[in-house]
């Protein structure tokens, strides 16, 4: 039981790392493609 909850928090805690930094490189390709 213990080894599914901590395999189970880390992944919504690690989960808007990998989202914003996608995020923010569609950010910059889109800015650097308008200027």
């Amino acid at each position: 039981m213990p080894i599914q909850l901590v395999a189970t928090v880390p992944l919504p805690a690690a989960l808007p790392l990998p989202t914003s930094a996608l995020a923010g490189m569609g950010f910059v390709a889109r800015r650097r493609q308008a200027a």
